[in-house]
This record gives C-alpha cells, structure tokens and sequence, in this order.
C-alpha cells in the first residue's frame, strides 16, 4: 500500500494493526484522535493473510507467524517472516522519504504484532526516526540482533504502553522489551495500566496524539531543537501529577538514555 503524497503535510504517523485485524478497522478507531492535527498525516496498512498454526490454521491477516499465546518475554519468532514484514514496512518509509518527508517526521506505531513489527521496524531502519508508539506489543526479535541495530536508529525516542492485566501479551513482555532498549541506549518511556488488558483504550491514543504533536514541533521547518529538548511526554516531571490524581513513579532524563515508568489506573 503506498503512502499518501507528502504533500498533504509534513508528518507521518504509520500505523500497524494486530493480527486478524484490518487497517480499515484501525483507521475507524485512531484517526479521529488526530482530526484536529492537520500536520500528521495517518497511513493504515493491512498485513497480509496467513493460516496461523497456534489458531488451528485458521487464515487471519497478520503480519508474521505467531509461534503461541500468550506472548511471553522468552517468545522465540521465526525470523525470517518477521524480516520479510519489517522490509514491507521499511519500503513504505523509504517511499515517504523519496516524496519529500523528513525521516524524524515519520512515526511509526502498532497495536499487539503491529506494535511488535513497529519497533523492529525502527531498530532496523538505518535512520533517526520521530518516534516508534508500542501498545500492547512486544521485541519479535533475539538479543542476537542488538549488534546489527545502527547508530542512528538507537536515537529514535519509544513510547510504549501495556496493560498488567493482558492475557495475550503478557505485562513481561512489554517490560523485557523496554528494558532490551535500554541496554541499547535508547530513550523509552513505558506506560503502565493497571487494570487494562489487550486492548486500545481512549487515553492511550490521546498521549499518543500529544506525544505525535510534540515530536512533530520539536522539529521546525529551520532546525530541529536540541535532543536533550526533545523529551518524550511526562519525562521530566519527576514527582509531578501528570493529570489529577496521577503521579509519575520513576522518570529520569532523556539524555542519559533510560526510561520512565509511568502508572495510570
């Protein structure tokens, strides 16, 4: 599927939907979140169909096999299809590019395998990206893989958020892969939920929008601000309500490269 022309504006949000699932269905769900943001622009890809062994063969879209469930933080993929579907994602990027988008203007993001397939997707694009939003998802990728991720793609800031409660990609999961970027020295911000389970809830797709904004601005038309600037939504509030009632539990500066926890009810 080939992006909207960049013409239509200067930013990118990309994003991937879950397995048996459609980009239609995703765009019915996120775009209006970004209605009021005529500087993002939303591209929704659909994944091909595939029978997938763990569901009895039945043939949903999806973007790679899926080995079992729930997803663990010890989950072994095969590989190979998940770098056949994060080459597909890469040349929709490198065709942004090609029509004028600025790389730091693309930001890409998934929901469960989508999710999965957007942050190996950004580890592996050879350029800083704007941002890579994970909700529910997981590193499809082996440890192994850390030394073939480039420089440049490590500056790319994460979002990520999971729910303690979900069944199908268990909380683990998603602290693993955090912790797996730290030690890449990336800046990753988790988004913890309590009481969710595996699903896309109205506030996630808020901070999304804002933290898309902020990215977005971060980079003018001039020049782009200084990346210690450049903090991911809440990193610096450190013992600060968030919104009423919330306060962020563990936040520690960008430009040291680590991650903030963040819980929300």
């Amino acid at each position: 599927m080939a992006p909207p022309s960049a013409a239509e504006g200067r930013g990118l949000v990309l994003w991937l939907h879950g397995s048996a699932e459609t980009g239609e269905q995703s765009r019915a769900q996120v775009a209006p979140y970004f209605s009021a943001v005529p500087e993002l622009r939303l591209s929704f890809p659909t994944a091909p169909t595939t029978p997938i062994a763990c569901y009895g063969d039945e043939v949903i879209t999806a973007w790679f096999g899926i080995p079992g469930v729930p997803i663990t933080a010890t989950t072994v993929r095969e590989e190979k299809g998940v770098l056949k579907a994060v080459e597909h994602v890469h040349e929709i990027i490198k065709k942004e590019v090609a029509a004028g988008t600025s790389p730091t203007d693309i930001f890409v993001c998934g929901l469960s395998q989508g999710g999965a397939l957007a942050i190996a997707s950004v580890l592996l694009y050879p350029q800083t990206l704007g941002g890579c939003g994970v909700f529910s998802g997981s590193i499809p990728l082996s440890k192994s893989f850390a030394e073939k991720v480039p420089p440049e793609a490590r500056k790319t800031p994460v979002l990520w958020f999971h729910g303690m409660t979900d069944g199908l990609v268990l909380f683990e999961a998603g602290q693993s892969g955090c912790a797996f970027l730290q030690e890449l020295g990336m800046a990753c911000e988790f988004k913890a939920y309590p009481a969710l389970g595996h699903s896309l809830v109205d506030e996630e797709l808020h901070r999304l929008r804002l933290y898309g904004e902020h990215q977005h601005y971060a980079c003018s038309e001039h020049a782009c601000i200084d990346a210690d600037l450049q903090l991911p939504f809440a990193l610096h509030l450190v013992g600060h309500e968030v919104d009423k009632g919330h306060r962020v539990d563990t936040a520690l500066d960008y430009q040291h490269h680590q991650a903030a926890f963040v819980i929300y009810p």
